[in-house]
């Protein structure tokens, strides 16, 4: 993990849902790198390759969309960790998503609480 606490990658192309996820994640005491497309959330994984230590990625992106982002991230990292944020309930894509590897799936509107035992669930199975 990020010294000082877990880092996390947050890719959400609303810039207000992506500043309240930093903020709230930041709180936390999470370190917050952010991306609101998905050729720069690809570029920057890239870049800090093996110092993010877990995806929040929202499924419906401009451009790439979510499953996309998700297969070329782990084509970059085979273990990458990823949560994938969406308001559009179960879809095939989810599925295919949890199949391919997908930690979990958190719900919009945020349930804060939730959202944070999901996060330090998935980083504490996966440390």
């Amino acid at each position: 993990m990020a010294k000082g606490g877990p880092r996390i990658m947050v890719v959400e192309d609303e810039e207000f849902v992506r500043c309240l996820l930093q903020d709230f994640l930041e709180l936390n005491g999470m370190e917050v790198i952010s991306a609101s497309r998905g050729d720069e959330a690809v570029e920057l994984f890239s870049r800090l390759k093996g110092e993010v230590d877990l995806v929040i990625l929202d499924l419906v992106l401009p451009g790439m969309m979510g499953e996309e982002i998700f297969m070329a991230l782990k084509e970059l990292d085979p273990q990458v960790k990823v949560l994938v944020a969406t308001g559009l309930g179960e879809t095939p894509s989810l599925e295919r998503l949890r199949r391919e590897g997908v930690l979990g799936v958190v719900t919009k509107p945020f349930d804060f609480a939730r959202l944070l035992e999901t996060i330090r669930s998935v980083l504490h199975d996966q440390a």
